[in-house]
């Protein structure tokens, strides 16, 4: 929801409050009038004007923590879906650069921002799509790289797992714009349901074809209008570490999202930033 609050209501609702509080707390000032009968009416209105106005605002404080409960209820298995996604996609990546096409060291531990990550990879993932589809000559005949191009499918068929995930979120998003619980679109700006509408009929409409359908669909997951909603902004400065068969893990501020356990705290431990 948009942060258009103050002391936790809604700034329309805090002004009207404040309004009726001041034109209140003078009414009451009317004690000091001379006639008797009307500085009674208006202390009555007064001390009434004061009542309603703090009664109102506790009770709207009380309302707008339902609601965000309602809605964190409602984001808890699209957090617990993100984070294995990002989990997912980030080693999915990893293990096609050490395993696909050796441009990282199996034995060493890499670590790696997200902002880094999104910056520095697709490029290099571009390439590897456009040379698995590069036409070479072969005596007589003129063919793909038939090496380029196995290795290619095989990465492909890694991202298979980050697809899942992919379509997992989607699932947890249809749920709350099509208000199948708590008519969800109550604890919704219009426009983060129209930001998540959008997002949900992209990945619908996508074959992931190719690296740049994941990475652009990575780009649009970790972008800092969906991370707000979702209560994980910001995120470009998390860290994502990998060794092989050790550590598998993304931290941000010492708070571990992985389900993996790791040593990383390991003082000895050498790690290669990228």
């Amino acid at each position: 929801m948009q942060n258009n609050n103050i002391l936790g209501i809604s700034k329309r609702h805090f002004t009207v409050y404040i309004i009726t509080f001041l034109i209140s707390i003078g009414l009451i000032f009317c004690v000091f009038v001379p006639d008797e009968n009307w500085s009674m009416i208006c202390v009555s209105i007064g001390t009434g004007g004061v009542t309603s106005a703090l009664v109102g605002y506790f009770i709207d404080l009380v309302n707008r923590q339902q609601t965000l409960d309602i809605r964190s209820k409602s984001l808890a298995e699209f957090v617990i879906q993100y984070k294995q996604y990002i989990q997912q996609f980030m080693f999915d990546v990893f293990f096609i650069l050490v395993f696909h096409y050796n441009e990282l060291e199996k034995t060493k531990c890499y670590s790696i921002s997200l902002n880094n990550f999104k910056e520095k990879f697709p490029l290099k993932f571009e390439k590897f799509e456009f040379e698995a589809f590069e036409f070479v000559r072969d005596k007589n005949s003129i063919k793909t790289n038939e090496e380029k191009h196995y290795k290619y499918l095989c990465s492909k068929n890694v991202l298979q797992n980050t697809r899942f995930r992919i379509l997992n979120i989607a699932a947890c998003i249809e749920k709350i714009i099509a208000q199948d619980l708590y008519n969800l679109t109550d604890y919704f700006d219009q426009d983060e349901i129209k930001l998540m509408t959008t997002i949900y009929m992209y990945i619908n409409n996508t074959g992931f074809n190719n690296f740049e359908d994941y990475f652009y669909v990575f780009n649009l997951l970790t972008d800092k209008s969906l991370t707000k909603i979702i209560g994980l902004y910001p995120i470009d400065n998390i860290k994502y570490y990998y060794e092989y068969e050790k550590v598998n893990e993304i931290k941000q501020n010492n708070i571990q999202w992985s389900i993996f356990n790791s040593n990383l705290n390991d003082k000895n431990k050498s790690i290669e930033e990228l």
